[in-house]
């Protein structure tokens, strides 16, 4: 068997929300390769703007809260604007993901520098009341981001959806970790769990029928990947001993959260151990996957040998049938997510997250 790539969650990635200023600088954030919030815009500093910014803390906490005294701003301000400040420069890592919040749609994007401060704005024509504007983002505090797939919010998991009114500018999702790889990857996996994601696109009403019929084939995944060449020769009568003995012994591991809201998700968890025959099995999984939705070559060629392949057809095929796998995709326009995830992935251009300069002192 070839190796098939499997995208790995990493270890202590973070993910993170910005907004946008309601959509406002949404474009000159993807335009101009940033992310930014203008909660140091009120203080004066004298800094080269690719110089890395990392303030002494309670200096800075003592130049912004005389800055808002003198604006006639509350204390409580100060603290909110303080934590958010503390967020984007010390929390948000080298690597980590970002979703930026537009109007109608999300673009992720993966940091790459470290915090500056630049004052000079960036211009862009937008359309308004169909007459070109200039427009400007003037937010001082930014980072260098590799901004990739863009989706619409209508499209988006109802889990993250819900995220998107929170309050602050910057925000945690770490929570939603699992969820934004559903949202990106038709497979993928986090340590010895294998994620299957589907993606209802039917705007009508659902039928249960074709529902209960793929979530029935996905235990038959589960029996047919972690026993399919226990035997020398693998046909449609062992397959069916092996999933009594599944019920028998109760030992289905896949779990599964569904959203049916036309349009929904149906997102599959599958555990295997980390044992090497296991991981080839992990590989059966996603070629069962693939063949859901007739991709013969991710799900056939080139990864496993040609007996292999005719043999696990053969018993896939039958159970594909009985199941009415093909009626049932088709009935709920049933698909794979599909995003180009090059750029998020590649840390081709990012800083050394582990370099940093001396801190630097805010302005009195």
């Amino acid at each position: 068997m070839k190796n098939l790539p499997i995208y790995e969650i990493p270890q202590n990635k973070k993910y993170w929300l910005i907004k946008t200023d309601g959509g406002d600088i949404y474009d000159h954030f993807i335009s101009f390769g940033v992310m930014a919030i203008g909660h140091l815009d009120i203080l004066d500093f004298n800094i080269a703007s690719d110089q890395a910014f990392y303030p002494n803390k309670e200096q800075l906490r003592h130049s912004l809260t005389l800055a808002h005294r003198k604006d006639d701003r509350k204390k409580g301000y100060t603290t909110n604007h303080l934590a958010q400040i503390n967020t984007f420069i010390y929390e948000v890592n080298v690597g980590d993901w970002v979703i930026a919040k537009g109007s109608n749609c999300i673009s992720i994007g993966r940091v790459q520098g470290s915090p500056v401060i630049n004052k000079a704005p960036y211009t862009l024509y937008k359309k308004k009341n169909n007459i070109d504007v200039l427009t400007e983002m003037k937010h001082s505090l930014r980072r260098k981001v590799e901004w990739g797939p863009k989706i619409k919010t209508k499209n988006l998991p109802h889990a993250l959806k819900y995220s998107l009114g929170a309050r602050q500018s910057l925000y945690s999702i770490d929570k939603h970790e699992i969820a934004i790889h559903h949202m990106l990857y038709p497979y993928f996996k986090k340590s010895s769990d294998l994620y299957l994601s589907f993606k209802i696109l039917k705007s009508e009403d659902i039928d249960n029928f074709s529902v209960t019929k793929i979530l029935n084939f996905l235990n038959e995944l589960e029996v047919l990947s972690k026993t399919f060449e226990v035997e020398e020769s693998y046909e449609l009568a062992d397959f069916e001993r092996h999933f009594n003995s599944f019920i028998s012994n109760h030992s289905f591991q896949l779990t599964t959260k569904a959203g049916f809201y036309s349009e929904g998700d149906i997102w599959a968890k599958l555990g295997f151990n980390k044992k090497f025959k296991n991981h080839q099995r992990m590989f059966y999984a996603i070629v069962i996957y693939a063949m859901i939705f007739g991709n013969d070559h991710l799900g056939m060629q080139g990864i496993i040998d040609v007996e292999s392949r005719q043999k696990l057809w053969a018993v896939v095929a039958k159970r594909m049938e009985v199941n009415f796998i093909n009626e049932s995709v088709n009935n709920l326009k049933l698909e794979n997510p599909d995003y180009d995830t090059k750029t998020i992935e590649n840390n081709e251009g990012d800083e050394d997250p582990s370099v940093k300069v001396s801190a630097l002192k805010p302005p009195s």
